[in-house]
């Protein structure tokens, strides 16, 4: 098991500071991490937009959807908490920014809501990515729709 407390050891430099993160590492009873053994980057599901730039989305599932914002070149994947299950057929989508913040953002108390249906639908995001080009295509390869837009500037 490696434990890491980040941090914890920040105020020491050079030999002082690698000797004591060993024996912090010995007193948790794991060994320090090498910069080889680095965790992996994760993906960033904590985007965040203003509620009032967004311009399309398409709903992929129940629970996936895709947000253009600010422009129709800005993709965003955002996760839904619970299913809509009007989400991929709505022509209307409302939202709910939780913390009045003015912005939706993949943590917090922000929902989108569907009212077209019968009854109303909302549900809490759990996760906001914004996708490149590449991140685009193959969630539409998953997903088997066309998430591309024609058009788009040539990258600089």
């Amino acid at each position: 098991m490696k434990t890491r407390i980040p941090g914890a050891l920040t105020t020491k430099a050079g030999v002082v500071g690698a000797a004591a993160a060993a024996v912090v590492a010995m007193v948790l009873g794991s060994t320090p991490l090498s910069a080889a053994e680095k965790p992996a980057a994760k993906k960033d599901d904590n985007s965040c937009i203003f509620a009032g730039t967004i311009n399309d989305w398409r709903g992929l599932d129940s629970r996936n959807l895709v947000i253009w914002a600010p422009n129709s070149h800005v993709a965003y994947h955002v996760t839904l908490g619970f299913a809509l299950t009007d989400l991929r057929s709505t022509e209307t989508l409302g939202v709910v920014d939780g913390n009045g913040d003015g912005r939706l953002c993949g943590y917090g108390m922000d929902q989108l809501v569907i009212t077209s249906g019968p009854y109303p639908e909302k549900s809490t995001i759990t996760g906001m990515t914004k996708l490149d080009d590449a991140a685009l295509a193959e969630l539409g390869d998953k997903y088997k729709v066309n998430l591309v837009r024609k058009g788009k500037p040539a990258a600089k």
